[in-house]
């Protein structure tokens, strides 16, 4: 299954380890920073990311 940004829980959901099509870079960004924001604003995908370094 192919997650899209207008899913509220993109990224949240592990991918199925056996499918070869991608999706698993949202899923590590969760997984790696401790904040990711994803904003769909008209003609753009804006994307932060947040990790306590300390």
């Amino acid at each position: 299954m192919v997650s899209r940004a207008g899913d509220a829980l993109v990224g949240r959901r592990r991918p199925d380890p056996l499918s070869a099509a991608g999706g698993r870079g949202v899923w590590l960004m969760h997984e790696l920073c401790d904040l990711v924001e994803i904003q769909q604003l008209p003609g753009a995908l804006v994307v932060r990311l947040s990790m306590d370094i300390g």
